[in-house]
């Protein structure tokens, strides 16, 4: 569940010897203050998505895998993005794909406040 936002949670996911590159045009965004932010949609808690990968398969398993999950949740999976290796082994966990280039995105999900007492 990524209620913390898809770039702090990202981490409970992978191994940490992989990255994820997301598709900046397949994460599904909000508008917010007349804008529609991909960092808001990567950053912001308490969405409550689930956030999951599968094994690489063949594109008729993963379809068949989509058809499956939208009948019985009622929508479709969003696929935003694949897992690779890291590059040199290591770097950024989190990456994007805006369409030219990948890029590491370096800004973190939501955090929560901790009191002194913590």
């Amino acid at each position: 569940d990524i209620s913390d936002g898809i770039a702090a949670d990202i981490s409970n996911v992978l191994p940490p010897d992989l990255r994820a590159v997301l598709d900046a045009s397949a994460v599904p965004c909000a508008e917010f203050n007349g804008r529609i932010s991909l960092e808001k949609a990567l950053c912001d808690g308490e969405d409550y998505e689930l956030l999951f990968s599968l094994s690489a398969a063949s594109e008729r398993d993963v379809s068949e895998f989509e058809a499956e999950y939208a009948a019985r949740f009622g929508m479709p999976p969003f696929r935003i993005g694949k897992v690779c290796q890291k590059l040199g082994g290591v770097g950024a966990r989190l990456w994007i794909f805006d369409g030219e280039k990948e890029k590491p995105f370096s800004k973190n999900g939501f955090e929560h406040a901790h009191s002194s007492a913590d």
